[in-house]
């Protein structure tokens, strides 16, 4: 998971004190939602072989949320370079979009 330094100090004091983490991910045009919570096992600047990983996924997600609103230029300006790496050993996986369902464990495919 990569987070923009200039937003993650308090998260990475966090992780630093309990190193347990849940991780949220949704898809914002039709609310597929998972979360992820397992154990940080680092916590390192991100490398600058990350970066253009990292601004393709902001560039994917300003046009994904351009789709709804959102002006792409205001999502790609967003703070995210530098960033922490934090590395997350996943240890359960729940359904979290909204419905029936939701909170339980995901066992297979994501619905």
């Amino acid at each position: 998971m990569f987070l923009a330094q200039q937003l993650a100090a308090t998260t990475l004091r966090n992780v630093a004190e309990n190193p347990r983490l849940a991780i949220q991910i949704s898809h914002p045009l039709d609310h597929r939602t998972v979360q992820l919570k397992g154990q940080v096992v680092a916590s390192v600047e991100a490398a600058e072989a990350d970066r253009g990983f990292v601004e393709q996924y902001v560039s994917e997600l300003a046009a994904v949320v351009d789709q709804i609103g959102m002006p792409f230029d205001r999502v790609n300006r967003m703070a995210h370079w530098p960033a922490a790496a934090i590395t997350v050993r996943v240890a359960e996986v729940f359904l979290q979009t909204p419905g029936p369902g939701a909170g339980t464990p995901l066992g297979g495919r994501a619905p």
